[in-house]
């Protein structure tokens, strides 16, 4: 299953942090702050694919967790979809299966291990009542509740709502949420709603480093998710970065067609589109970049084989792994001391739009995401015939012929009523540009249309896979 878009939902300012004045280590312990872990063990959870079942690796995750954390730290356990088989128990039964397996006390590794491994995974996901009982666990001060879930909310209520009651009754509790091998939207509301950090994992070694990255949310919005970092990520424009990260600069120097704006020790690249496709952290660019599972400067190279597997590429003390297929984003990572990073030594980070060999096969392209906005028609398909960008006769452009289709750029014409109902069709030109990865699927990012193929260039390109 292909990563998810990941996204760090907290607020970002650059790419120099510092917490009481001092800067922000790679290595930085866990927080030692009272943390409620809310773990999934509904039915999926015994799926083989971590490599091993996921409930072993959840387990394995926790146990480091709480072995990481600073002594006497308060820590508490709540786990749901344990007790009742959801193959044969009812709805009611099954969506009220949440259990507190340890209450809120000092943190103690063998107690979690015992009471975990008493477990099955069996049942439904009922997230909200889930977050409810740990929200209940904590105090009112500073504190972290952390969700790791595989799948979307199957019970009510409304996980989203639920993480949103529970920020505003407890503002100084961080609610952050793990998606194991999913990048489920009732996951990413409740990091979103709950103030805290959401992020994928795609195996064990993953899910153990970010169930720590995230408990503290500080550190983790101060590095490079696979998606972006803080507010500005891999795909938004140049306008939306200044937008979500005040006092950004819109101007910088250019190299060929790139835009290249240094802000705050962090350099980022925008393409000819103004579209951000690499953030690189440091002086020189990349030095002190840090991935969310802490891959930094003197990280030894067999640590991130083990976190994100073989390179795409690989040569000249350069190699690229994916950070997240869905967005098409990669970790390029130099290194020295080895032929092979394997053997060698981390030495610059770079989150960057560069998943993998730009040589390999790929599908044949689609048009944006299918329903990219409601009432949004056509788009998902290859070579559509139809489009519809709303729920009226001028938004759609109908009898498409596509003139070229699979290269960097597809052009074509249709017709519209742009008039309205009973009046002449008028013809419309076409381009899709922006080919790269969407939710999973390659894809045309982008799409201009106009009256005449001599006004698309001047026309507006419209998102249509983040709308």
């Amino acid at each position: 299953m292909a990563a998810a878009v990941v996204a760090v939902l907290a607020l970002a300012a650059g790419c120099s942090r510092e917490s009481d004045g001092q800067a922000v280590r790679a290595d930085s312990a866990a927080a030692g702050i009272p943390t409620v872990v809310v773990l999934d063990a509904s039915d999926s959870m015994n799926t083989a694919d971590a490599p091993g079942p996921r409930w072993a690796a959840a387990k394995a995750a926790a146990q480091e967790l709480v072995s990481s954390l600073p002594p006497d730290t308060d820590f508490g356990l709540v786990v749901f979809g344990a007790q009742v088989s959801a193959k044969s128990a009812g709805r009611q039964a099954a969506c009220a299966d949440v259990q507190v397996v340890r209450p809120l006390g000092s943190a103690d590794a063998a107690e979690v291990t015992e009471a975990l491994d008493g477990l099955t995974p069996q049942g439904f996901t009922p997230i909200g009542t889930a977050l409810q009982e740990g929200a209940a666990l904590l105090p009112d001060t500073e504190s972290a509740l952390v969700l790791v879930s595989d799948g979307e909310s199957t019970c009510a209520p409304d996980p989203c709502e639920t993480a949103a009651s529970i920020r505003a009754a407890k503002p100084k509790t961080t609610i952050s949420a793990v998606g194991f091998r999913t990048d489920a939207d009732s996951l990413q509301c409740v990091a979103r709603d709950g103030g805290g950090v959401f992020v994928t994992a795609d195996n064990a070694e993953q899910l153990t480093a970010r169930l720590a990255a995230v408990q503290n949310a500080e550190v983790a919005d101060s590095r490079l998710a696979p998606t972006g970092r803080g507010d500005a990520k891999i795909g938004d424009t140049l306008d939306q970065v200044a937008a979500d990260n005040e006092g950004f600069p819109t101007s910088g120097r250019t190299e060929g067609d790139r835009l290249i704006i240094v802000w705050k020790d962090c350099t980022y690249t925008f393409d000819a589109d103004r579209t951000l496709i690499e953030i690189a952290p440091g002086d020189p660019a990349g030095a002190t970049g840090v991935t969310i599972d802490g891959v930094t400067a003197g990280t030894p190279g067999s640590r991130v084989v083990e976190l994100y597997g073989e390179p795409t590429t690989s040569g000249d003390g350069v190699a690229t792994f994916p950070a997240d297929e869905g967005a098409g984003t990669g970790y390029r990572i130099g290194y020295r001391g080895g032929d092979e990073i394997g053997d060698g030594t981390v030495t610059t980070v770079v989150l960057c739009r560069c998943a993998g060999d730009d040589s390999e096969d790929k599908p044949e392209p689609v048009l944006g995401r299918d329903q990219y906005i409601p009432y949004a028609v056509g788009f998902g398909a290859a070579r559509p015939a139809v489009i519809s960008f709303g729920s009226t006769a001028s938004s759609t452009i109908a009898r498409i012929t596509w003139d070229s289709w699979g290269g960097q750029t597809a052009t074509g014409t249709g017709v519209s009523q742009l008039n309205g109902v009973g009046n002449p069709l008028s013809t419309m030109s076409l381009k899709a540009s922006d080919l790269g990865w969407c939710d999973g699927a390659w894809t045309y990012r982008k799409v201009q249309t106009a009256t005449s193929e001599a006004r698309l260039d001047s026309s507006r390109k419209i998102d249509v896979c983040r709308a």
